[in-house]
């Protein structure tokens, strides 16, 4: 889980033939670049910015406040008592 305000960096090779043989008898789901910043906005992430070189790199940082965060609890109720 990323807390909001937390920045996630990825990185990913990019779609080609000779990776599609290497993952012959597994899984290969390469990303599609152009879906990354969608697919991460719905998710709840803002400032995306994807970079294509010879892979794929992209950072985003989660919203503050992102709508499926729940408001924090106030320390008199957490179980933990923490600030």
């Amino acid at each position: 889980m990323l807390r909001p305000g937390g920045v996630l960096v990825g990185s990913d090779s990019l779609p080609s033939d000779r990776l599609h043989h290497f993952h012959t008898e597994d899984v290969y789901n390469p990303i599609e670049p152009g879906t990354l910043p969608t697919r991460l906005q719905t998710i709840g992430f803002a400032h995306v910015t994807v970079i294509l070189d010879e892979r794929l790199k992209f950072i985003a940082r989660k919203n503050p406040l992102a709508p499926q965060d729940p408001e924090p609890l106030p320390s008199s109720q957490r179980a933990d008592g923490d600030e």
